[in-house]
């Protein structure tokens, strides 16, 4: 009895070795012919998608959207490729799809309709944390309006609505905008291509986004700080060049996405921290500059609402970089697009300055009124070209429960 029991285990063994070497084999061919990170990506987007399954009104299906790659998700593409990719995933999944911010959850609408009812009820909806782009945000933008809810986002908005209201608007366009447009448009020769200029002196050739984009960034940064200098304007140039290098990490996700990318000490880190550390000196010293010379300026009144404890220095900074920096791509797009479009059509360009000479006589009237050329002009280039917008949540819409 003592020698039967080992004789009958090892008889067992045998033939389970080869079958568990040829599974392992198996196994790993499969991994090779398919590629490990595929196994990854297909395994985390079954189990994301059970997790964060979206029901229709009648529960007899989900939405649907393109799968989670690991560790991003359409994170990339829905910031560098948006256009494209929204053509593709709305043919593919229908007007209302889910995409990944890293492993978070996404509804993208693409009908007008449905948008009308979103911001109809966008009092109810919160801005989702660190807008999803993960921790390396918040070192950038975390205290800004766009980003922040409740009690805090309702102080910060009750201090600056008075700065932006509708007739403070008109005064700086009647004060400013207006003559910084023909200013910059004197002197946009300075973009032109070297080797196109065209042969009667007359006619140049220049790209559209890198001419403009100049101009809507100083004249936002001039509603904060009032009239710039040279050296002001470079130096916010400078200070811009560098938030987009950290906001490219950003976007490139990954280990930026956690803190990790801190305790790490990696590039982005420091070069966020080094930003940081300039942008809010840049801030201090137009605060002195100003409180001596334009006490009305918003930077000297936001700064002095942080001091008195009404709102955070935080917020003041992080608002003002929320409005040049951030929207610098999106306010740039919008007027290069319709110069663009309007470039292609020689028919509507006549038409529209024979309206521009019809109002010069109350150029303020002209800019505000909704049913010009002009507005006309720039809401088919928002259509034609669409800024990139997303929402982080809706509750019952087109068929779906979205919490």
């Amino acid at each position: 009895m003592d020698h039967a029991q080992p004789t009958k285990l090892g008889f067992l063994a045998v033939p389970a070795a080869p079958y568990s070497i040829g599974i392992l084999v198996f196994v790993l061919v499969v991994l090779a012919a398919i590629g490990p990170w595929a196994v990854v990506d297909s395994i985390l987007n079954c189990y994301l998608s059970f997790v964060h399954r979206i029901p229709a009104a009648d529960g007899k299906k989900y939405i649907s959207g393109p799968a989670y790659t690991f560790p991003n998700g359409q994170m990339v593409d829905k910031f560098l490729d948006a256009r494209t990719k929204s053509w593709e995933w709305e043919e593919k999944y229908g007007k209302t799809y889910r995409i990944w911010a890293a492993s978070i959850p996404e509804v993208v609408i693409t009908d007008p309709k449905d948008v009308e009812t979103l911001y109809q009820q966008s009092t109810d909806h919160n801005k989702a944390p660190q807008a999803n782009a993960g921790w390396l945000l918040t070192q950038l933008l975390g205290s800004g309006l766009g980003l922040i809810n409740g009690t805090r986002w309702t102080s910060l908005r009750k201090t600056l609505d008075p700065m932006f209201s509708h007739r403070t608007s008109l005064q700086y366009f009647s004060d400013s905008l207006d003559a910084g447009a023909e200013n910059y448009v004197a002197g946009i020769h300075q973009f032109a291509k070297a080797d196109q200029v065209c042969a009667d002196g007359k006619s140049i050739i220049l790209n559209a986004t890198q001419a403009l984009q100049r101009y809507p960034f100083f004249e936002v940064a001039s509603m904060f700080y009032g009239k710039m200098s040279e050296e002001e304007q470079e130096r916010l140039w400078v200070l811009g060049r560098r938030y987009s290098e950290v906001f490219a990490a950003i976007v490139s996700g990954g280990i930026h996405r956690s803190k990790l990318t801190r305790y790490l000490n990696t590039k982005a880190w420091n070069n966020a921290r080094d930003y940081q550390t300039a942008w809010r000196e840049f801030n201090r010293e137009i605060y002195k500059r100003r409180k001596l010379t334009a006490s009305e300026a918003p930077i000297v009144v936001l700064t002095e609402a942080a001091e008195r404890g009404e709102l955070t220095y935080n917020e003041v900074t992080d608002t003002i970089a929320e409005s040049t920096f951030a929207n610098l791509d999106i306010v740039t797009h919008v007027i290069s697009s319709c110069i663009i479009l309007l470039a292609d059509a020689p028919e509507v360009q006549k038409d529209l300055l024979q309206e521009m000479n019809r109002n010069k006589a109350d150029r303020k009237a002209y800019i505000t009124r909704k049913d010009t050329l002009l507005h006309y002009c720039l809401l088919e280039s928002l259509r034609l070209r669409p800024v990139l917008c997303k929402s982080s949540s809706l509750l019952h819409h087109e068929g779906w429960n979205i919490s």
